[in-house]
């Protein structure tokens, strides 16, 4: 009898486990939006640097508040960042914005357009909830390799995934969940830009970027746990048993 009990007993404890396995991941997987802008949609001049080319990443700060953090993280060269643009679940207009971190000389951002839905558009295709205009001086631009960090706190409950909407269409070449402008892309080599355009071999051409995917959150780790939870459980049978 006691035996049976131990067993019933360690069951249930597996299943405990198990369950708040399930839980703890289904949640990290709730609070953490990433998008990897990987495709150029202008007909314009992609960057250098084998795509995705930057970093979009929102985390849930707390019921209110959740946290952007954006990178340049594979922008070369004199390649930076002017406008970046995201989707939001509900008003735009009723978000603000708290500097946290990122490069420190010239202004943070030169302008959040915030307003109704569809209130700022990229160039090629899509209208977008939330605009980011960065400095476009030499010296303070969002350029190769730097990061900056908001906290996004809205007047109602939001997480990550409220900003995981596609752009409306704008008549151009689809819908994006995330849209940048990269300027000071080098043309090729005869110095033509993407859309035909000269520019010589000193000058730069640019480009509007998207992605039409989110960065899936990593799994193996979890199945691990869960296959030697499961595993381990096996041997304790088997142990009772003989």
């Amino acid at each position: 009898m006691k035996e049976g009990k131990d067993i019933r007993r360690g069951l249930g404890l597996f299943f405990v486990a198990i369950l708040f396995i399930i839980a703890v991941s289904g949640h990290a997987v709730a609070d953490t939006l990433i998008l990897k802008p990987n495709v150029e949609f202008s007909v314009n001049t992609p960057p250098v640097n084998t795509p995705p080319w930057m970093t979009a990443t929102f985390i849930d700060v707390s019921p209110n508040t959740v946290r952007l953090t954006m990178s340049a993280d594979n922008l070369t060269g004199t390649e930076f960042i002017s406008k970046w643009f995201f989707n939001f679940e509900g008003t735009a207009a009723d978000l603000s914005f708290s500097f946290v971190s990122g490069f420190s000389t010239g202004p943070q951002y030169d302008q959040v357009y915030l307003g109704e839905s569809n209130n700022t558009k990229a160039d090629g295709d899509g209208y977008y909830d939330i605009g980011f205009y960065f400095p476009t001086s030499s010296g303070s631009r969002f350029d190769a390799g730097k990061t900056v960090v908001y906290d996004i706190t809205y007047t109602s409950a939001i997480t990550a995934a409220s900003f995981n909407f596609f752009s409306t269409p704008g008549g151009g070449n689809g819908s994006y969940l995330t849209a940048a402008h990269v300027q000071g892309i080098a043309p090729d080599s005869q110095g033509y830009c993407g859309n035909g355009s000269y520019v010589g071999t000193g000058g730069t051409c640019s480009g509007w970027v998207g992605t039409t995917s989110v960065v899936p959150e990593p799994v193996s780790s979890t199945l691990f746990i869960v296959g030697a939870a499961s595993l381990g459980f096996r041997r304790f049978l088997r142990k009772r048993v003989i």
